[in-house]
């Protein structure tokens, strides 16, 4: 919502857990196709060890699919270690594109991107007032609560704030304290 802090890497879970989605189904994709074909690879001379070695490369770009996903999650559940996890898929998506090439490009750019911006963000600083509404909450704004009796004002003869108890003078129209307004 505009306006409100992040309170976690938005951007960065969501491009993140997109390059690992991807990651993953592309590569359990073609590990099908390559099961389903694989008496027509047979046919063409590329059977046996062949065949295994590209569906284990395939299945450990799936694996490292699925570590992008947690990592994902990890960014979105636990916004403190953002900064490491943010450089956990980055290094995951690196390997991904060396281990598992080809049609995984996609999703390892997007895991980058996703995994840097996780890297950079910061948490909100904490309000000096110590006030920050509820993400999606309208702003409100009620006086602090009285901290102990507040001594009269020099020339105080007239009203007492009905929120904090304060003395003002009589014409005010306004709590000298805590900035209510007195009725009428």
């Amino acid at each position: 919502m505009a306006g409100y802090p992040e309170q976690y890497p938005r951007t960065g879970f969501l491009l993140s857990l997109i390059g690992g989605i991807l990651i993953t189904v592309v590569s359990l994709l073609v590990v099908a196709l390559v099961y389903a074909l694989a008496s027509e690879l047979s046919a063409l001379g590329y059977g046996g060890a062949a065949t295994a070695l590209v569906v284990a490369e395939l299945m450990v770009g799936a694996v490292l699919g699925i570590l992008i996903i947690y990592g994902a999650y990890q960014v979105r559940s636990r916004p403190a270690s953002a900064r490491i996890w943010g450089i956990g898929i980055i290094v995951l998506a690196l390997v991904s594109i060396f281990v598992s090439s080809g049609g995984f490009y996609i999703g390892a750019l997007l895991a980058l991107i996703g995994g840097f911006l996780a890297y950079r963000w910061r948490p909100p600083a904490p309000s000096p007032t110590g006030w920050s509404p509820a993400p999606g909450a309208p702003p409100t704004w009620s006086p602090p609560p009285p901290s102990g009796p507040t001594p009269p004002l020099a020339g105080a003869a007239g009203k007492f704030c009905p929120y904090c108890g304060a003395s003002n003078p009589a014409p005010a129209r306004f709590c000298a304290r805590c900035g209510a307004g007195f009725p009428g």
